[in-house]
C-alpha cells in the first residue's frame, strides 16, 4: 500500500515524512515503516490508522499536482480524513479521533460482519426479513446495499444471493459498525472524542 509511491513520488515521500511524527504519537507505530516495508496491517486499530494516514498523504500528493478540492465528502472512516482535508480538523486531531474510535471498536472485533450485495433496498429488505439480527445499513446506490449482522447469518445470506447469480461479497472489516453492539459503544465513543 503506497510502496511504489514512496519510491517514485517525492511529494508523497515528503507528505509521509511530515505526517510521521504526529502519526507515531497517535498511532504508536510508523506509517513510513508500514509503507516502505509493504507490511500488512492487522487489527482494527492499526488498519484504520493506516488508512487515514494513506488518505492524508495521498491528499498532499494530489495537491502537489495542483488538485485542490472544492468540496470533500467522506464515507464511514473517510469522514475523518474529509474533515482534515476540509480544514475542520488538524491532522493530529483526525488521527486522534481515528485512534479513539478504533480503540473503542476493538473489543467488538469478530462480533459481526458486513456484506455488499448487488441488490436494491427493497430486494435487500425482503431478503433479510427473516433475519431480525441483520440490518440494512448502507444504501450505496439504487442497485447496491450493505448489510450487517452476525457472521454466520451474513455468510448464509451471501450464499443465497450468489445462488441467484447476483453479486454478494463480504466486506473486509472486523467490526460491523452498523449493528447493535456498535450502537451500544456509540455513546462512549461520543464522550471520548478528543476534540
Amino acid at each position: 500500500m503506497g510502496r511504489q509511491l514512496l519510491a517514485d513520488e517525492p511529494a508523497f515521500a515528503a507528505a509521509v515524512a511530515e505526517l510521521e511524527p504526529v502519526f507515531v504519537e497517535q498511532a504508536g507505530f510508523s506509517l513510513h515503516e508500514v509503507i516502505a516495508g509493504g507490511l500488512e496491517l492487522v487489527g482494527i486499530e492499526r488498519i484504520q490508522l493506516g488508512l487515514i494516514g494513506m488518505q492524508l498523504t495521498l491528499t498532499q500528493l494530489w495537491r502537489s499536482y495542483g488538485v485542490q478540492p472544492d468540496l470533500v465528502i467522506g464515507h464511514s472512516m473517510g469522514e475523518v480524513a474529509a474533515a482534515v482535508v476540509a480544514g475542520a480538523l488538524t491532522p493530529a486531531e483526525g488521527l486522534r479521533v481515528t485512534a479513539t474510535r478504533s480503540r473503542l471498536m476493538a473489543p467488538l472485533s469478530g462480533q459481526g460482519g458486513m456484506a455488499m450485495l448487488g441488490l436494491g433496498a427493497e430486494q435487500t429488505e425482503a431478503l433479510i426479513a427473516d433475519y431480525p439480527q441483520v440490518t440494512l445499513g448502507i444504501y450505496n446506490s439504487p442497485r447496491q446495499t450493505v448489510i450487517a449482522g452476525p457472521t454466520a447469518q451474513i455468510d448464509e445470506l451471501i450464499a443465497r444471493v450468489r445462488a441467484q447469480n447476483r453479486f454478494a461479497s463480504r466486506v473486509n472489516i472486523e467490526v460491523a459498525r452498523i449493528i447493535r453492539p456498535w450502537m451500544r459503544c456509540s455513546p462512549r465513543c461520543a464522550r471520548s472524542w478528543p476534540i
